[in-house]
Order: C-alpha cells, then structure tokens, then sequence
C-alpha cells in the first residue's frame, strides 16, 4: 500500500501541501503529534496514554498513519489485527483536527484500500454513535460503508466494514 496517495488526495482537494509521516519508531515527538491530535478530538476520558499508545505500538501488523502539514499533524490512524493471525483489521483511532472536511473520509477510502490489499476480510471499530459535541460519529462511519453490528447502553457501538 502506497498511503502517500493519501497526499496526493487531499492535496488535490484542499490545494494544500499536506505529507504522509509513517514513523519508525515510537519517539517523544510521534506521541506528542498523536496527543496534538487526541486532546483536539477526544474528551479527556477517551485520550491514551503513553504506556496505552506503547503497547499499541507492539500490536501485529500495526499502522501508524500521520497527515501532516507546516503547522504540524492534522489527522491521524492507528489500526492492527483485530488478534493475532487475524482476518480483521481493527481501527483503533481515525481522527483529524479539521472535521467536516473531507479528510476524514480520504483516510478511511485508504484504510479500505489497505484491507483489501492485505486480503483482510473485514474492517472493525469502536466509537460513540454521537460524541460529547453532539457530533454524529455513527453518521460517518455509515456514509463510508460501515454497518452498526453491536451497541452498549453507554451509546458506545461497533462498527464493521465487510471487505468485498
């Protein structure tokens, strides 16, 4: 999967010059980038830690996505195997500080890319149907293809992409 051609999408939509940073290593600037990006799209209950997003960084066939442009990252994606050996490809953050833009949906089209490249079998996550902002995270989930397969009383659901 080349996900520079996420670049190339948004800059393509937002004339912008906007870079795909894929890190190495799990470095102090990588966590304070995905914590950029945490505090700006999550309440607080919801942001990880460190240590969570260490041993995240250990999960099988992680990727570890930044958009980034002259201000710093704008978007971020953490995905992995579901488990180990697994058919499913988990995403476990999807978030962009400029929401209703675009962005969002051009990360996941590639996410989707990615999967299907990788002969997953299917895309999953967790989120909140509606978040504290009474942003609808459900709504754009559903619109790139996902179907709602579980919900908790708390209004946390899951979702499920079926790869075709």
């Amino acid at each position: 999967m080349n996900w520079n051609s996420i670049a190339t999408d948004v800059n393509e939509k937002f004339k912008t010059h906007i870079r795909v940073v894929i890190p190495d290593e799990l470095t102090d600037e990588v966590l304070k980038w995905y914590h950029q990006i945490d505090q700006t799209a999550f309440r607080d209950e919801l942001q990880y830690s460190d240590d969570e997003l260490r041993e995240r960084w250990e999960k099988p066939n992680k990727q570890f996505i930044f958009l980034v442009d002259e201000t710093g990252p704008l978007a971020v994606h953490l995905g992995y195997d579901l488990e180990k050996d697994s058919d499913t490809y988990y995403i476990d953050t999807l978030a962009t500080k400029l929401e209703g833009k675009g962005i969002g949906s051009i990360l996941a089209n590639h996410i989707k890319e990615y999967a299907k490249e990788e002969e997953y079998t299917d895309l999953q996550l967790d989120t909140e149907a509606v978040n504290e902002r009474g942003v609808p995270l459900k709504h754009f989930y559903e619109k790139n293809g996902f179907i709602q397969t579980e919900s908790s009383p708390d209004g946390n659901i899951t979702m499920i992409y079926k790869i075709k």
